[in-house]
């Protein structure tokens, strides 16, 4: 004989039970010793616990309930190992949109976006014997009392120094330095000047004697083949070849300075010559020619060099003044 049943009530699970009873040949029903009780999930059955001895009825609603204790026990857990793990991912990923942020945050100070531009300026090294020597190249001599300036008639760094003496004609305009110079020093103090200045060194010479102001003329030593420059604005005038001291066949120019029709700026020791008369003379931008050598001279302001080299000559005439103009 075989009969199921189940039993409801045990927590939220219910506890299927299929009995089996089987009577051998000649035993009555009330003598079955032997009753198997098997469980089932899959097809419910209600247990009629009225015909099981108290004992079993006890155990049974005991497995019954164990086992839906353990059941919930089991699924408490899994809950919480499931938050825990929601829990941890949440965390994890918060941790990398951080690490993203800081990132990119990073990334983006550092290019400098979003940021006000900042301009970083160097601190200029200010070369102040650059800046001497750029304001003694523009204007070292002032004509007499008038407003017309001399420019040296070189390159930026290709004027060794100015040495101021007298003119040959007592006509000529006597030059006011500009800066500071060497007044009639000994030649061994000039020389000796030389290895302490950076810039051009101007001084003015001994007298000679010619009863012409002491600055009226001036050799301007240069290095070796430099381009001889206008010293000032104004007009090509005159362009001659002369004998100087009937050793050297050289090139007279002169320049008549804008704004001082009276004067006539001279220029000697001159080779290949680049104007003409007629010819419109910038201040340091057009070139009168090349310095020449004088190998064959004995110039005074070699006795106040520290080794040899040549110069060129410059003067201001008043315009009647006709003829060569010494040196």
């Amino acid at each position: 004989m075989e009969e199921q049943t189940s039993v409801r009530g045990y927590g939220d699970n219910e506890i299927v039970a299929k009995t089996t009873a089987e009577t051998p040949v000649g035993v009555d029903d009330e003598n079955v010793d032997e009753v198997s009780v098997r469980f089932s999930a899959e097809e419910p059955q209600v247990i009629d616990l009225t015909d099981m001895p108290d004992e079993a009825q006890a155990e049974t609603s005991r497995k019954a309930e164990a086992d839906s204790t353990a059941k919930r026990v089991e699924l408490k857990r899994l809950l919480r190992r499931r938050q825990r793990l929601i829990k941890l991912r949440q965390s994890l990923l918060m941790a990398v949109i951080i690490l993203v942020f800081g990132v990119a945050s990073y990334a983006i100070s550092g290019l400098g976006i979003g940021r006000p531009v900042q301009h970083k300026t160097k601190a200029k090294v200010v070369d102040t014997a650059l800046l001497e020597a750029e304001r003694i190249y523009e204007s070292f001599g002032t004509v007499g009392s008038t407003d017309l300036k001399l420019s040296l008639p070189a390159k930026l760094g290709d004027v060794i120094c100015v040495g101021f003496h007298q003119a040959e004609r007592k006509e000529a305009y006597g030059i006011v330095p500009i800066g500071n110079y060497l007044n009639k020093e000994s030649t061994a103090t000039v020389r000796g000047a030389f290895s302490r200045s950076k810039v051009p060194l101007l001084f003015v010479m001994e007298s000679r004697g010619r009863g012409s102001p002491a600055t009226s003329a001036m050799d301007v030593a240069m290095v070796p083949d430099a381009l001889v420059y206008s010293p000032v604005d104004g007009v090509i005038t005159k362009v001659v070849t002369y004998n100087l001291y009937n050793k050297v066949m050289d090139y007279h120019v002169e320049i008549q300075p804008d704004g001082h029709p009276e004067m006539r700026v001279a220029i000697i020791h001159i080779r290949d010559i680049q104007v003409s008369v007629g010819q419109r003379a910038v201040r340091r931008k057009t070139i009168i020619g090349r310095m020449r050598p004088l190998p064959e001279v004995s110039s005074q302001i070699l006795k106040y060099l520290p080794s040899r080299a040549d110069h060129i000559h410059i003067q201001v005439n008043p315009a009647t003044v006709e003829g060569n103009i010494g040196s």
